[in-house]
């Protein structure tokens, strides 16, 4: 299969990537798939679309995954973030510090940091970089190949860092909430950033190469001896399907382990977050399918606001204040915490 897809590729060119959805055309089932066929060619992915479909997941390495010193930028943004939430300047060449302040919005009990706290940003006030890595050329064209145009950003704009803990081996698990078996195809995938460098050591995530097509959950030790570690520099860009199993090493060296996962849901699927308060200079600074990313064109409004319209024209031109917002981060996060249980 990998042959196969590579022998279509061609030399891709350097014009600007196609991020809005294709013309629909009466009577092509097969609607978009050329477009995103010649966007997969022209960022040359082809040989990452065909370990998507054999494996279950692809690394993308950073001369591909985004622009020079993308990586460097977005890591800048979560360590500044984790500043704002947290209190604390992290060093991803140290470890976790032994105290921080209290008096913050996410305070954490650092005397007993044992392995990954996850960093929930304040949306939407969030880094321009963080913008950017949603936007992304390389990421939307495997995410659109794998759940569609229409899909959503289910959860984001967060961090996982971690620590050394020599007794941490992160179980195997797949995404998202289902039923055994679940569908053959994508209904959610995950693209995750590697934002230090990563190996088995440094407690890299790992991968069942081929577990997706199974369709169910592992069993309780289940692959553990099958595990590929994901060893790759920071700028990385990893992507994988839904179905596949996942988990991590744990981390037996010092210094922080900082990644940026993504999760994306089909259309029909609850996200796990809902960006109502979206600002317009944030929607009008974007190409329009960061609006559809984020669920601004859903016209069944959760809200029930208004009759008819999309969240896209309910868009506040104040918005919410920084209070506001952070109030409703913070109730998200310990949603988030009481409900967790997919990482990697």
């Amino acid at each position: 299969m990998v042959e196969q897809l590579l022998a279509k590729s061609e030399k891709h060119d350097v014009r600007q990537a196609n991020l809005d959805p294709p013309p629909f055309r009466a009577g092509r089932i097969a609607a978009g798939l050329e477009e995103i066929w010649r966007e997969v060619e022209r960022l040359d992915l082809v040989r990452n679309l065909a370990e998507l479909e054999a494996y279950g997941y692809t690394v993308i390495p950073p001369e591909k995954a985004a622009p020079p010193g993308f990586g460097a930028r977005l890591l800048a943004g979560v360590l500044d973030c984790a500043e704002e939430r947290w209190g604390v300047r992290l060093d991803p060449e140290q470890d976790f510090p032994t105290s921080g302040p209290t008096d913050v919005p996410d305070p954490q009990d650092w005397s007993n940091m044992l392995t990954r706290p996850t960093l929930y940003a304040n949306f939407p006030h969030i880094p321009r970089v963080y913008e950017e890595a949603l936007t992304n050329p390389a990421l939307l064209a495997l995410v659109t190949y794998l759940l569609g145009y229409q899909c959503r950003l289910s959860s984001g704009f967060g961090a996982w860092i971690k620590g050394i803990n020599p007794s941490d081996n992160f179980p195997l698990h797949i995404d998202g909430v289902r039923m055994s078996p679940a569908p053959a195809y994508a209904d959610c995938c995950n693209a995750m950033y590697l934002l230090t460098d990563h190996t088995k050591r440094d407690g890299a995530t790992c991968f069942v190469p081929g577990s997706h097509k199974l369709q169910r959950q592992p069993v309780p030790g289940e692959g553990m001896e099958d595990r590929v570690a994901v060893e790759a520099p920071a700028g990385s860009l990893v992507v994988w399907h839904g179905n596949t199993w996942h988990g991590a090493f744990p981390k037996l060296t010092h210094g922080l382990r900082v990644s940026m996962p993504l999760f994306f849901c089909r259309p029909h699927l609850k996200t796990f977050t809902e960006y109502h308060n979206v600002p317009r200079d944030m929607l009008a600074r974007n190409p329009r399918r960061f609006a559809a990313l984020l669920g601004q064109q859903e016209w069944r409004d959760y809200r029930k606001l208004e009759k008819g319209g999309s969240r896209l024209n309910k868009a506040s031109d104040s918005d919410l204040s920084m209070e506001e917002s952070a109030a409703r981060s913070d109730m998200g996060v310990q949603l988030m915490r009481s409900t967790s249980f997919f990482g990697a």
